[in-house]
């Protein structure tokens, strides 16, 4: 105990040769407890670490995916209404390779009416459209007509979507200087705003040659996503879509205001190009009403399942479907 002028301690704590005796006993000059002196009471030796369990790897989220085109096909035929937006209203295709005055007839599609625009920032570039014929369709002007990058823009009106959409065809080239690409951004950028008084949802695909997948270490690269995620706009595509046996970039995208409104996107496998298909697909409004037909069976025979399938056998679904290669592809899907 300590009081005001002397400091008090246990002598347990000290051997014999420590304290000299007398009216008040004190310590020798230097003297250290080494008597009864509190153990431990648990080891300080570090536990050996558990070994970690195993863990599923993660999955791709349903709404991105890769799809052969056996796989979109099935999808197509599981979700034919939520996919007709995609498949049957229009289909976007960059770097055309085609010049203003190019002959396009080889390229026209029954049913389809082909909006192009001519290379101007590259000779590999060009853009275009393919929209249904019997859909409602207006192009958008634009005020910027640059060297650096090509584009063609339209707006889609539909009774069957929820609401009118816009939608665009990008290309950009592969100029590296990083003032052609802080130029892009700007006029990219530029463009988006004219469309936003419009109360339509965006939807832009294109090559636009900045591979996503280095955000984190490219300044440029963070720049033209911050744009455009600021523009009010979020890509559709996460996933490398040019994929080469020495590298895999994500540079072709699909972009929206409302990746709420989409049911599916994803990337078609594809061996026709290095640059796979992206796409996505939107619902559409049906006014049709199902009623439930409901039978009564007052005898069952023992074998209806072989009845079943004997009917199934019996019924010649190819003599129903359409063979000529001129003909919509679609028309089958519903005959089936």
């Amino acid at each position: 105990m300590k009081s005001r002028k002397h400091l008090y301690i246990c002598s347990r704590h000290f051997e014999e040769k420590c304290i000299v005796q007398g009216k008040k006993c004190h310590l020798v000059h230097g003297s250290i407890p080494t008597k009864f002196l509190p153990v431990a009471l648990h080891s300080n030796a570090v536990k050996p670490r558990k070994e970690p369990s195993f863990r599923e790897p993660p999955v791709v989220p349903e709404r991105v995916r890769y799809l052969d085109f056996e796989d979109f096909r099935k999808t197509t035929a599981l979700n034919r209404e939520s996919l007709h937006a995609v498949i049957k209203a229009h289909c976007d295709w960059g770097e055309t390779w085609l010049v203003d005055d190019a002959d396009v007839s080889l390229l026209q599609l029954p049913n389809y009416q082909f909006l192009w625009k001519g290379a101007s920032a590259s000779s590999h570039g060009g853009v275009a459209l393919y929209i249904k014929n019997n859909i409602q369709y207006s192009i958008m002007p634009t005020s910027i007509d640059s060297s650096l990058w090509e584009g063609i823009f339209v707006e889609i009106k539909m009774t069957s979507l929820h609401k009118d959409i816009i939608i665009g065809s990008v290309y950009r080239p592969p100029h590296n200087m990083s003032e052609d690409r802080m130029n892009f951004i700007e006029e990219f950028s530029q463009t988006l705003q004219l469309f936003h008084h419009n109360n339509t949802d965006l939807y832009i695909a294109g090559d636009y040659n900045f591979d996503l997948l280095k955000i984190s270490h490219n300044t440029s690269t963070l720049h033209y996503f911050t744009s455009i995620t600021s523009s009010g706009l979020d890509p559709l595509i996460t996933l490398p879509t040019r994929i080469t046996d020495n590298s895999h970039t994500l540079i072709d995208n699909i972009f929206t205001n409302s990746p709420q409104s989409t049911s599916l996107s994803g990337i078609l496998t594809t061996q026709i190009s290095d640059h796979q298909l992206c796409f996505t697909s939107l619902p559409i409004k049906t006014n049709k009403q199902t009623h439930n037909k409901y039978i009564t069976i007052t005898h069952r025979p023992h074998n209806i399942d072989e009845l079943m399938l004997l009917d199934l056998q019996n019924i010649d679904i190819y003599s129903r479907l359409n063979t000529d290669p001129h003909t919509d592809p679609t028309e089958n899907c519903h005959t089936l």
